[in-house]
């Protein structure tokens, strides 16, 4: 489990025939440079698979490559 505020949101990643996963970008982006969000994207095991963790602007890009796909259930 993550501590501190933050907020987890929760996507299915398809494949073929209907998606080619060559790249997959997650981005966010929000309006106050005086803030800093981060991105962890983490697979349906629970693993660490890609992060964005800069600071001094008010967006976030984490890349994955070849993203399997997978569907994540929230209990």
């Amino acid at each position: 489990q993550l501590a501190g505020a933050h907020e987890e949101f929760s996507f299915d990643v398809q494949g073929p025939p209907a998606i080619d996963n060559g790249r997959m970008t997650v981005h966010i982006d929000w309006a106050d440079p005086n803030t800093d969000w981060d991105v962890y994207v983490y697979d349906a095991n629970g693993n660490l698979v890609t992060q964005s963790a800069s600071f001094g602007d008010t967006t976030e890009d984490a890349t994955l490559f070849d993203p399997p796909p997978a569907e994540r259930t929230t209990p």
